[in-house]
């Protein structure tokens, strides 16, 4: 079963692979170099931005998995007869505080589908 992490990979790992230039041009001598060499990549990418998303996704679906984001909605449930004001309050102090223990890109993944239960 092929997902999107599978085919995001295989396109990360084409430049590493695929020759800059045309071989079949015959125009003039053909010499293999690569679209991208991996000194290039580890001077000049940001891996902690990568890693730091990476984990915050691998939370959240984490959280999905175990139902834990269904218990978190169950918790905000009673938001939902509380006024506006109110419930944003309520969902602004919950998610800062959850900030102070996850990332920010988790916290959105986590937050985004139980706002949208509530």
């Amino acid at each position: 079963h092929i997902s999107d992490g599978t085919a995001t990979i295989f396109c990360g790992i084409l430049p590493l692979i695929l020759p800059d230039s045309n071989p079949f041009n015959r125009n003039h001598d053909w010499k293999y170099e690569l679209i991208v060499k991996w000194t290039q990549l580890e001077q000049n990418v940001s891996w902690g931005s990568i890693l730091l998303l990476g984990a915050g996704l691998t939370i959240a679906t984490a959280f999905e998995k175990s139902k834990l984001s269904d218990s978190v909605a169950q918790i905000l449930g009673f938001a939902s007869g509380v006024p506006r004001a109110a419930t944003s309050i309520i969902i602004i102090t919950v998610s800062g505080f959850f900030t102070e223990v996850a990332s920010n890109t988790s916290t959105v993944s986590i937050f985004l589908p139980v706002l949208d239960s509530v």
